[in-house]
């Protein structure tokens, strides 16, 4: 089984993720030309837990005179783990399947996973009318024009009309500041290469080694809490996902190091919407000289770490950027004919933004989320409880795991689904939108505290882009070279879209949103790559701080600081903390 590269199956209550194991496991037997009488074996091998006890029940109640067979095996399993009713669903999520937010490229892998279930009799021309039907109205119309062939033809030319319609463009002073390199900032053909080489970065592995990595952090920073009297929440949160976001992307932990190069962080984020003035009593020219101070420091880091590998030094970093130095020193990528060694300056410039993205954005996030939770007593308690719980059966391990939020279903429910899509894949460069790995989960994660978090908070209230070429969308003209904003927070509080929006209601996030409406990583092809990092460490800070604390509000002011890029408290929501019993 060790040769077949195959996980242990324990048994799961996602049907989805039952039949692809079951199809993976058929084929992995078929390579193997393993014979029918060695098949029955080879699978039981592969159960454990719930599945092994479930296997043996089925053993037990085998009464007829034939031995157990391979196929009585797989019967078994569909009756159990995809019976008829998960069949029927997922009939009926192909027949209603349509773009909704996704980008093409996400859309076609959604509609082939479902068609496979679709049964026989669909004929080539009824699929690509389907799919053509299920698109998203501005661009169905610019696809109908030609006669296709094959779906594969369809989705090329859907994917070339929604790439030349609009590119991502922040203004002057962040494109300076974070660098043009920048996945923030790079062009729409440079994004897609960036993209295809960050994307494996997010994957399972990744996450989880940050789950363990992040927990070990909250609960050392939040060890004195109760003896310091008032805590500023976003200040605190700020360190610790800053440390966080140093030790995943660079392995940097040294503490002296650490407050320099967050000091400079800090002038580049503050400088972000200064006016582009390059002069030395303007914040803008303190943001330029910051962000030279921190090239440096990642310069150094980048070199000593050639070193390190030139002299056969192996220091074992399980980071970012060891992963990228070693995808670039081996050529393995090199296989394919689009992959494009990534440049220093390219390396620098997206740790820069990555590093700010995953501190401003997810400390603000948390920040409100206490801030909800402080006010809705009801939802605080229901939270409490299954935390709790969650808290005793981790009682045996010093940190939580991945596999620990997936216990955490009012939090956030990480399915078995999401976790198992999080792979890593090396994606083709044409395919670079298509988030085949920690992103493509985000339409398979439900959850409900995080995301009625995000919402409410909307911690990045605006997406810019520009328009490539003259179109219409809803009646209305826009011309190309305009600059437009898709207003987040309006969306996310319109009574329209969601009833009661101003009402901190997690439960609303128990049905499917309505499509283009839950916006807090972006959309499309630049969707953010580390939404479902964010989503782990937010969960992870709630488990921890509300299992150890109670709080009293010192300042509940809840205005938004200004001059911003992202909605951060203008308190900070000071605290006072004592633990609980």
């Amino acid at each position: 089984m060790r040769n077949m590269d195959m996980e242990h199956f324990g048994g799961t209550l996602d049907a989805t993720v039952a039949h692809d194991l079951k199809l993976s496991l058929q084929r992995k037997l078929e390579i193997i030309e393993c014979p029918p009488e060695a098949s029955l074996r080879l699978a039981m091998q592969y159960l454990r837990g719930d599945a092994l006890v479930w296997w043996e029940g089925v053993r037990l109640g085998h009464c007829g005179p034939d031995r157990l067979t391979f196929a009585d095996f797989i019967r078994e399993f569909d009756r159990k783990y995809f019976p008829k009713e998960a069949m029927d669903k997922k009939k009926s999520d192909f027949e209603h399947v349509s773009q909704g937010d996704m980008t093409i490229r996400e859309y076609e892998v959604e509609y082939n996973r479902l068609r496979r279930f679709a049964g026989g009799g669909i004929t080539k021309e009824d699929l690509i009318r389907k799919f053509l039907g299920g698109m998203r109205v501005e661009i169905r119309n610019r696809c109908r024009v030609v006669t296709y062939y094959r779906l594969g033809d369809l989705v090329e030319k859907a994917a070339e009309q929604e790439a030349g319609m609009f590119t991502k463009r922040y203004i002057k002073s962040i494109a300076a500041l974070v660098g043009d390199r920048s996945l923030l900032c790079a062009s729409q053909h440079h994004h897609k290469i960036l993209r295809s080489r960050f994307i494996n970065l997010f994957s399972k592995k990744s996450t989880a080694l940050m789950v363990r990595q992040f927990d070990e952090l909250v609960v050392d920073a939040l060890s004195g809490w109760e003896h310091r009297g008032t805590v500023v929440l976003l200040t605190d949160l700020l360190q610790i996902t800053f440390k966080a976001m140093c030790k995943m992307l660079i392995s940097l932990e040294n503490e002296e190091e650490l407050g320099s190069l967050q000091r400079d962080v800090g002038f580049v984020c503050e400088a972000m919407l200064s006016f582009p003035l390059n002069l030395p009593w303007t914040r803008f020219h303190e943001g330029i000289m910051a962000r030279g101070r921190v090239m440096e420091v990642l310069e150094k880091i980048i070199r000593d770490r050639r070193n390190e590998t030139n002299s056969h030094n192996n220091n074992n970093h399980e980071d970012f950027l060891h992963q990228l130095l070693a995808v670039d020193s081996d050529g393995s990528a090199s296989s394919s004919d689009h992959y494009t060694k990534l440049t220093d300056a390219e390396i620098k410039d997206n740790i820069l933004t990555m590093i700010i993205a995953g501190q401003d954005t997810t400390a603000s996030a948390l920040t409100w989320m206490v801030k909800y939770l402080g006010e809705n007593q009801k939802v605080l308690n229901i939270l409490i409880e299954e935390q709790t719980q969650v808290a005793k059966q981790a009682s045996d391990k010093p940190f939580l795991e991945l596999d620990d939020l997936t216990e955490m279903t009012y939090a956030s429910k990480f399915s078995a689904s999401a976790l198992a899509s999080m792979k890593i894949v090396v994606v083709r460069f044409a395919d670079a939108d298509a988030d085949y790995s920690a992103g493509s989960c985000v339409n398979q994660t439900n959850s409900t505290m995080v995301k009625e978090s995000l919402r409410m908070a909307s911690v990045v209230p605006w997406f810019p882009r520009l328009v490539l070429q003259d179109c219409e969308m809803e009646g209305y003209k826009i011309n190309k070279g305009w600059n437009i904003n898709i207003d987040a927070r309006s969306i996310h509080l319109d009574p329209n879209v969601y009833s009661e929006p101003h009402k901190f209601n997690p439960s609303r996030f128990d049905e499917e949103a309505k499509a283009n409406s839950f916006l807090p990583f972006g959309m499309g092809g630049r969707t953010c790559l580390g939404l479902n990092m964010a989503k782990a460490m937010m969960v992870v800070f709630l488990h921890r701080f509300i299992t150890t604390y109670r709080w009293e509000v010192v300042d509940g002011d809840p205005s938004i600081e200004k001059w911003t890029l992202f909605a951060r408290s203008k308190s900070g929501y000071p605290i006072r903390v004592s633990r609980r019993l």
